[in-house]
């Protein structure tokens, strides 16, 4: 290791019982791959009773797939879309918080500190935040915090040598001309790195949004108090999307009620998952929908006649009437065209996930020219 990684912070870690090694290679060919010293010693870790070799590498290899699959999955893939909106209702009481939110936390003393030691002629203008940013990013230290595998007999007191497993690091937005943000990684341990963190626990508190948080500590711009904050979450499907509001208990039931049917209107969410129906369903379209559901692989004859078999006293004579109040049952019910194509890709989807120990359905499909889903 070069010195510079000798000044990264250590994890430390447990070294392992030299006699579980035989069982290593027996788990990177289950895996089909090899392991590192990482992902051995997590291996052990998560359970370090061995009563049944057999069982233990089994067991061993699913947890280390799951977590090999999701560290690649987080690295390569977007499982779920979001989009974040904010609700503003006509109360005066939020422009009033802000300013009084913004004013207390002046007396944070981790904010004096930190203003004192990098703004030292005072807050600055929003024009020249980019400046600003820019001054301290040069001040970036050399050694940056990591988490580093050391052997067992190390001393936390004084500097050692290990195999590097990451860096760490934090996320930073920062408002780079109007309506748009820049967003840079930092150090944690340096001059914006330590701004973010403050600045994330100041949001938690005042309800603030951390891009406007860290300009009120640059600029004293106090941060707008949003009553309604609305994240939009959309997967492939309607039924598995999620409209998630946080709200101010104060806010009434009107306002709550439009902030909502504006998140079910909003063109991110009609552009992927396309209209929206919240009339209640009737048992019997609920029941077809199950039916169908549980017989993808007849054709639609076959299906119609199983239904016919089934409920006598509401057949259907007709096979293109009963396929499609078969089709609008399912969209109703799953929220996703119901086709011999959307049902194949929905069985690569679950090979996929299964595969890849992702959630299955997690990521959106493109949307063709005409509006409608892809299959």
């Amino acid at each position: 290791m070069s010195d510079a990684v000798n000044s990264y912070e250590a994890q430390v870690r447990i070294s392992l019982p030299e006699e579980l090694a035989h069982l290593r290679p027996r788990i990177a060919a289950l895996l089909g791959e090899s392991l590192s010293d990482k992902d051995w010693i997590d291996a052990v870790a998560e359970n370090p009773d061995v009563l049944d070799e057999d069982s233990w590498v089994e067991d061993a290899a699913i947890v280390l797939r799951r977590k090999l699959n999701l560290r690649r999955a987080r690295q390569t893939t977007e499982h779920v879309v979001e989009r974040r909106l904010e609700h503003m209702t006509g109360d005066s009481r939020y422009e009033a918080l802000s300013r009084l939110f913004a004013h207390e936390a002046v007396d944070d003393p981790d904010i004096s500190a930190w203003r004192s030691q990098y703004l030292p002629n005072g807050l600055v203008s929003e024009a020249d935040i980019g400046k600003v940013i820019a001054r301290l990013r040069r001040l970036e230290p050399q050694a940056v915090e990591a988490s580093v595998l050391v052997n067992r007999g190390a001393s936390p007191a004084s500097k050692v040598s290990g195999e590097l497993i990451d860096f760490a690091r934090r996320r930073m937005s920062y408002p780079k001309g109007p309506d748009r943000l820049a967003s840079i990684t930092v150090a944690p341990n340096g001059p914006l790195g330590r701004l973010v963190g403050l600045c994330e626990r100041l949001s938690r508190g005042y309800r603030w949004l951390l891009d406007e948080a860290i300009m009120w500590a640059l600029t004293g711009r106090p941060p707008r108090i949003w009553p309604i904050v609305t994240t939009l979450r959309i997967t492939d499907r309607a039924s598995t999307s999620r409209i998630v509001l946080e709200v101010d208990p104060r806010v009434s039931r009107g306002e709550l009620a439009r902030a909502y049917e504006a998140a079910r209107q909003d063109p991110f969410v009609a552009n992927r998952l396309g209209s929206l129906s919240a009339r209640q369903l009737r048992p019997q379209t609920a029941e077809l929908a199950i039916f169908v559901g549980l017989r993808l692989d007849l054709s639609w004859r076959a299906m119609q006649k199983a239904w016919n078999d089934v409920h006598p006293d509401h057949t259907y004579i007709d096979a293109r009437a009963f396929c499609k109040d078969a089709t609008l049952a399912w969209e109703r019910v799953i929220g996703a065209s119901l086709s011999k194509d959307e049902r194949e890709e929905r069985r690569r989807d679950l090979r996929a996930s299964a595969l890849l120990g992702t959630p299955p359905g997690m990521i959106p499909r493109e949307r063709r020219s005409d509006g409608k889903p892809s299959s």
